[in-house]
């Protein structure tokens, strides 16, 4: 009896690369447990954070750096349906206010920042993106689920937040209220 042989040229993946996705996986279990009071409520200040941006300019966008602006803070995964279901709303948000609305995409899901780009090249994603590896920003604002998105008025302050698909009328309808003021 034979045994099977592999090919040297099989992919392997790098341990870093599965010790990442593992702790960014138990950091959203972990979450779940720990966060019973869901993302961070209308009212609160948004924290502050600063992160990479992986598609468009490469420079780092940071929360301090988004005053003025109305934003929608979007935690998702490439791994995430209802994650991917948001991307061509917001990008259609994004297009409705360019002048008033920052759409950035905190990834999560443990992404390298060269996959993050592939995928948002692939999916002509013009919005911000940048890469939460450590999960900083998402620990900050309590998500535990993904999607969860938070709108962020032009003074820093969450005027809403929501967990899982936010349809396109009802997101709309906060972000032209905030636009508005």
């Amino acid at each position: 009896m034979t045994q099977p042989t592999h090919s040297s040229s099989q992919r392997k993946i790098p341990m870093s690369r599965i010790a990442v996705a593992v702790a960014v996986v138990g950091l959203f279990v972990l979450g779940s447990y720990l966060l019973q009071d869901g993302p961070l409520k209308s009212g609160t200040v948004a924290p502050a954070w600063k992160l990479s941006r992986v598609n468009g300019a490469q420079d780092a966008v940071s929360m301090e750096g988004l005053r003025g602006k109305v934003v929608i803070l979007d935690f998702w995964s490439t791994s995430c349906p209802p994650c991917l279901m948001q991307i061509p709303v917001l990008q259609r948000l994004q297009q409705r206010f360019p002048n008033d609305v920052t759409v950035v995409g905190v990834a999560v899901g443990g992404e390298t920042p060269a996959q993050l780009q592939r995928f948002a090249t692939a999916r002509k994603m013009t919005y911000a993106v940048v890469a939460d590896l450590r999960g900083i920003a998402a620990t900050a604002y309590n998500v535990s689920r993904l999607p969860t998105l938070f709108v962020v008025d032009r003074d820093g302050v969450i005027a809403a937040s929501h967990e899982g698909f936010w349809e396109e009328q009802s997101l709309l309808q906060v972000i032209a209220e905030e636009v508005g003021r």
